[in-house]
This record gives C-alpha cells, sequence and structure tokens, in this order.
C-alpha cells in the first residue's frame, strides 16, 4: 500500500446482477460491468493500493452474498489489506420506479 495517499475514505458498492426498471431495454438486461465481479472488485484494490492513505479505508457495500464476500476477501491478501470491522445493515426499502404506479 502506497505510504503517500490522497484518499481518506473509499465508498464501493457491488450490485450483482441488478435489474434496473425502466432504465434497460429490454428490463431483463443486465449491464456488463454488473456481471464481472473480480474485475471490478480488482480494479477497485489496485486504485486504492495506490491512491488510498495508509491508515484510510475502504467501505463495500453489497448484498449478502457469500461469493462476493469470499472474492473480496481474496484481494484483502493479495493487495496487504486487513478487515477492522464487519457491519450488517438491512435496507427494507423497495428498489423501483417513482414512475411505476403498481
Amino acid at each position: 500500500m502506497s505510504s503517500k495517499g490522497i484518499v481518506d475514505l473509499l465508498v464501493v458498492d457491488i450490485l450483482r446482477g441488478i435489474l434496473v426498471p425502466f432504465v434497460l431495454e429490454p428490463p431483463s438486461h443486465i449491464i456488463s460491468w454488473n456481471t464481472r465481479l473480480e474485475d471490478y472488485v480488482k480494479l477497485v484494490f489496485n486504485f486504492a493500493s495506490h491512491f488510498l492513505f495508509k491508515r484510510g479505508v475502504i467501505i463495500f457495500l453489497f448484498i449478502d452474498d457469500l461469493h462476493v464476500l469470499k472474492k473480496v476477501s481474496s484481494f484483502l491478501d493479495s493487495y496487504k489489506f486487513v478487515i477492522k470491522m464487519k457491519w450488517v445493515l438491512i435496507d427494507s426499502l423497495p428498489l423501483v420506479s417513482s414512475k411505476d404506479k403498481n
């Protein structure tokens, strides 16, 4: 990890295979960047290793998915990062468009 960083906090939202109603055509289509988990996580850790301060923080937001957790964890060792704290958050808001009348 670089000792001369420029970023204190990096917030990473990992959306995996999320459908985006009223945005995608057809609605069943999943955007390609939303399917390549390993590439995305690798880019995040590569960016963090170059630009995050030595005592900086990465917060990963993702659905409760063991596959995602394993993928993130596999990069922790490679890039010499450690988990200091784990949180579990529950969002009870439905993911729907305000344009949907149903």
